[in-house]
């Protein structure tokens, strides 16, 4: 992921999590909302996002522990 922004020179608003449910909600024209698995996951990663685009400065994926933030973002 990381060497994503770099290549790109884009900043990254947010991360949303990789869900099957997520996919198979955007296909049928559900809201994520509706999901019924990783709800909280997507809920919070769009908030971030959102979070982001107003102006506040938090770190990407601060809704996941350290350690896996890190693994994730760095792998």
């Amino acid at each position: 992921l990381n060497w994503r922004i770099d290549h790109t020179h884009v900043p990254l608003i947010g991360v949303v999590p990789d869900s099957k449910d997520l996919e198979k909600a955007q296909i049928s024209g559900k809201l994520a909302i509706q999901m019924r698995r990783d709800r909280e996951k997507v809920r919070n990663a769009f908030e971030e996002t959102a979070q982001r685009i107003c102006g506040e400065r938090i770190p990407i994926m601060s809704y996941l522990p350290e350690k896996k933030r890190r693994k994730l973002l760095y792998s």
